[in-house]
């Protein structure tokens, strides 16, 4: 079955990225790079505090004290040194293709355009677990794995 979420859209990963963390820079938020978190620290009562880490090169190491910790490391984020944090590991696979009617392979002949229609939503088959959806840019994004839609029941 192919169901139709018209409330539901989606949005280029990188792109949020790079707006969320601008977003988070203005209200204080330091991100730091070429670090591993090594350990999650904890009170006594089991609240995380912190973290600690190591530089890449392996030369030093920091505890960084914290009113909030995101883990943001994919499946990395059940790593033993992370505290083993539950989370599903779905594996998918995306296949990626160039849309008809992206500017690179338009037609000049009238009737290929008539023909091509752009995908405007993204179309999810909750019996395969397959979606497509087509980038800005005009490419299209096929995936399947594991996929929920739809919200929660």
């Amino acid at each position: 079955n192919v169901y139709y979420f018209p409330d539901e859209g989606q949005v280029d990963p990188s792109k949020a990225v790079h707006k969320m963390r601008k977003e988070a820079e203005e209200l204080g938020v330091r991100f730091l790079g070429k670090v591993d978190v090594t350990e999650i620290l904890r009170d006594s009562k089991g609240y995380i505090t912190g973290v600690m880490t190591k530089s890449m090169d392996g030369d030093e190491s920091n505890v960084l004290k914290a009113d909030e910790v995101v883990v943001a490391g994919g499946v990395g984020a059940a790593a033993k040194a992370l505290g083993g944090l539950p989370m599903m590991n779905h594996p998918g696979t995306l296949a990626y293709a160039r849309s008809l009617s992206s500017s690179s392979h338009r037609s000049n002949n009238s009737k290929d355009q008539q023909n091509v229609h752009e995908l405007n939503r993204i179309l999810v088959d909750t019996v395969t677990q397959s979606h497509v959806l087509c980038r800005e840019d005009g490419m299209l994004v096929a995936g399947g794995g594991v996929l929920q839609a739809g919200g929660t029941s």
